[in-house]
């Protein structure tokens, strides 16, 4: 991964951070806990303890509200994708790693997860065969699979969208020449996507 060039300078920015922090004023602090974000490195347990001890050391003898408010600002920057504060719904879960996932709850904690067909529920996915139809089911409160098309339905292929006939209201036609797919809202036909 190309972020991996970046290895030798953020040790370096470490390093410094280190030596820093032990005698570190309560602005700089804040800035050092806005860099140790920026880099990454909200989880280094090296790092944390020392910002941990300056802020001890610091708040002893704060004495402003300014002061006090740095201070917890750059415990606040540590803390931030540490413990992520997820139960309240405030916060997100860490996202690195996490491309194309969706977010989800079991009702206390949340999670990055993929979407599987049997989170569909609505859909009998016993009933689903290749090429089938979603045909709502109100015994089952149910969509199963049904091969035909729907005796309501009309679908009429054409090989260019000046050629679609009049329609009625939710027929579906195709056009050849551009794989569209077009239903007809009652006065119109209206492109409904390419396949």
């Amino acid at each position: 991964m190309a972020d991996s060039l970046f290895d030798g300078n953020i040790q370096t920015i470490i390093n410094q951070l280190t030596s820093d922090i032990p005698s570190a004023t309560t602005a700089d602090l804040l800035v050092f806990a806005r860099m140790i974000k920026s880099i990454k490195q909200t989880e280094n347990i090296n790092l944390e303890s020392l910002l941990n001890s300056r802020v001890s050391t610091l708040l002893a003898s704060a004495s402003t509200v300014d002061e006090v408010s740095d201070l917890s600002n750059a415990v606040a920057k540590m803390l931030d994708i540490v413990t992520p504060d997820t139960t309240t719904g405030k916060e997100l879960p860490e996202q690195d790693g996490q491309t194309d996932k969706f977010l989800t709850t079991n009702g206390t904690n949340m999670s990055w997860d993929t979407l599987e067909f049997s989170d569909f529920r609505d859909i009998d996915h016993a009933t689903l065969s290749t090429n089938d139809f979603l045909v709502y089911d109100s015994t089952d409160n149910k969509y199963k699979g049904e091969i035909t098309i729907p005796s309501n339905v009309t679908t009429t292929v054409v090989s260019t969208q000046s050629n679609l006939p009049t329609g009625s209201f939710g027929d579906f036609a195709t056009t050849t020449d551009t794989n569209t797919i077009y239903y007809y809202n009652g006065s119109d036909w209206k492109e409904f996507g390419t396949f």
